[in-house]
């Protein structure tokens, strides 16, 4: 009867909760429909967009149920194509920027963001720029991003904060040893600093350098970017960065900033410089309004690899539901663009630092596939595409990075916990019965003997050879030239160019530029950029979890793992029903008859020991 009442209660929430969506994607939509729908939303024919870009963009849509349960919000491909087409409409004179005191992202992302609004000005377009501050709390990418602007606002309470770019890392060896935990870690090579904050007690020499380097970058190519625009060197400009947070009046002094006011002046200024008759609308609506469409020369599939990359198909990490890179859900979508007549080419939009080794080799092999069927296969690197991140992008016919993107970290590193001197202190003892030499490499509670870490030391030396083998392939290279780039030594984009790591710099735009030159289109045809696999509604999601599976996904148990993080999502649609679930609870309560308990056995796995890119 316990069985009954729990599968019961299951039924009784699973129905609520799918009951639940279906209502919420009805009113979503109803409200969606009556607000936006085609034709309801008039773009003034003198207009000014107010593009709000106080907080960081997603780089890959959200799912529609996270959409729902208010998760995700607009992404950055949403905005720069909304930029480069406010940049065709004739109707629009301009656009103001509004920042709040924060950064909006990234500095590679501001510098994507920044090559749209120059892509705009080009067009005969303004850019007013206002913020209550710009990167009050350090940081480059807020002032970065406004001074593309042809006037920038700044509040007269504001801060102008582009402090430069800096580091820090902890380190915790000695605390660990104190309570008798030691990392028993490998790497391949000096630079791979994955696992640094707990084997070392403080910055190796290496991953000093290759951190000094990256900030190096990072505030030389800000300090360039900026001096262009202000009208000043960037000497000129490092020397304000040293003198940060600058005050209104001292920014305004520094010619940083044009005008000091609030945002309705800054807004007042923009429509006054846009003509007579102008009026603002919002980004978002002036993206739900129609916008003329033509019939592309070829359609790309954008393909999203987001997150830390690990097996499986579920793209929710299990505990922290953090977005994660699953490499068979990856794959299959890559084999799928490949195999579609719709699709002339792919592009592949990474974002990840690294993970899982063999997730990583099956995403990368699947990306192989795709250009042996005669599919281009373009990479664009966002934020980070480090370690599995640019392993998952060496297959690629081309590789595009910002010059901010934290690019290779080409090294491999694996290991575990050792807790023995922990269990001493507090007076625990394991007992230990195995069949096989290897059966316990992996127990926590002893370090590696001399014959494991032999076998450890030779697949890590077997993993380094593969990556750094494949990526030399890759890129056209020698071994040795490759082993220099390597090292697992990060590098900023602009630096992995010149030792041919990537092809390019720039975003997408730049990644679609490839494309048409891979299917030898000209310059300026059409393109339309598809997110791949389409993405579903919440209702036809719970309608093919029901039926296992849709033509997108297989059926039975893989179809219920790939819906892994939207049962999560269902669960938590669920808890906002409780009130009305109580009383079918209390019914399901009249079920259970009284009997023998047993308490659960509660194991305790140690984490995954895959070797980490």
């Amino acid at each position: 009867m316990r069985l009954l009442h729990w599968t019961w209660r299951i039924a009784v929430g699973g129905l609520a909760a799918l009951g639940l969506v279906v209502v919420l994607a009805a009113i979503g939509g109803a409200v969606a429909w009556t607000i936006w729908r085609p034709g309801t939303v008039a773009v003034p024919e003198r207009a000014v967009v107010v593009l709000d870009l106080g907080q960081p963009l997603a780089e890959a849509p959200a799912s529609p149920l996270d959409l729902l349960l208010g998760r995700g919000g607009r992404t950055l491909r949403a905005t720069l194509d909304g930029i480069d087409r406010a940049a065709a409409d004739e109707r629009v004179a301009g656009l103001l920027l509004a920042l709040g005191g924060g950064a909006p992202g990234s500095l590679a992302q501001a510098q994507e963001l920044r090559d749209a609004l120059s892509r705009l000005r080009a067009r005969g377009k303004f850019v007013v720029a206002f913020g209550q501050g710009f990167d009050e709390s350090g940081g480059l990418s807020g002032y970065l991003l406004a001074s593309e602007a042809d006037e920038i606002w700044l509040q007269p309470s504001g801060l102008v904060g582009m402090s430069g770019a800096a580091f820090e890392a902890p380190f915790a060896k000695r605390a660990l040893g104190r309570i008798g935990v030691v990392a028993d870690i490998s790497r391949r090579k000096d630079f791979k600093s994955g696992a640094d904050m707990l084997t070392e007690d403080a910055m190796t020499a290496a991953n000093r350098e290759q951190l000094q380097a990256l900030a190096t970058a990072w505030a030389g190519q800000a300090a360039t970017s900026i001096a262009a625009r202000r009208g000043t060197t960037a000497a000129s400009v490092r020397a304000l960065m040293d003198r940060a947070p600058l005050l209104a009046d001292e920014a305004l002094a520094a010619r940083l900033v044009d005008r000091l006011g609030y945002r309705d002046e800054a807004q007042d200024a923009a429509r006054s410089r846009a003509g007579a008759g102008a009026k603002t609308i919002a980004f978002g609506r002036y993206l739900a309004a129609p916008a003329p469409e033509a019939e592309p020369a070829a359609r790309i599939a954008l393909i999203h690899a987001v997150g830390p990359i690990v097996p499986g198909r579920s793209e929710r990490a299990p505990t922290t539901r953090e977005r994660v890179v699953a490499a068979d859900r990856l794959a299959a979508a890559i084999e799928s663009a490949a195999a579609s007549k719709r699709i002339a080419a792919i592009i592949l939009r990474i974002d990840s630092p690294g993970g899982s080794y063999a997730a990583s080799d099956a995403i990368w092999h699947a990306v192989s596939q795709a250009r042996r069927k005669g599919k281009p296969v373009i990479a664009s690197m966002g934020r980070v595409a480090a370690s599995g991140g640019y392993f998952v992008a060496m297959a690629a016919d081309k590789i595009v990075a910002q010059p901010a993107t934290i690019t290779g970290s080409i090294g491999v590193f694996a290991g575990k916990v050792v807790l023995a001197d922990l269990w001493r202190q507090i007076d625990v003892d394991w007992g230990l019965v195995k069949e096989g030499d290897a059966a316990a490499m992996w127990s926590q509670n002893r370090p590696f003997s001399t014959a494991e870490r032999a076998r450890l030391d030779r697949f890590l030396d077997r993993v380094y050879d593969d990556f750094t083998a494949k990526a030399a392939a890759g890129r056209g290279m020698s071994r040795e030239a490759m082993e220099r780039a390597a090292q697992g030594r990060i590098w900023s984009g602009a630096d992995a160019l010149s030792l041919r790591l990537v092809d390019a710099l720039g975003g997408l735009d730049v990644a679609q530029q490839l494309a048409r030159a891979a299917l030898k289109l000209p310059e300026d045809a059409a393109v339309a950029m598809v997110d791949w696999p389409r993405p579903r509604s919440p209702t036809s999601q719970a309608i093919d979890l029901i039926a296992g599976g849709s033509q997108d996904e297989p059926a039975g148990i893989d179809a219920l793992g790939a819906a892994a993080d939207d049962i999560a999502a269902i669960a938590d649609a669920a808890a906002l029903l409780q009130p009305l679930l109580r009383p079918l609870a209390a019914m399901a309560e009249g079920l259970e008859t009284s009997g023998p308990g047993g308490d659960g056995a509660l194991l305790a796995r140690p984490p995954s020991q895959a070797p980490q890119r």
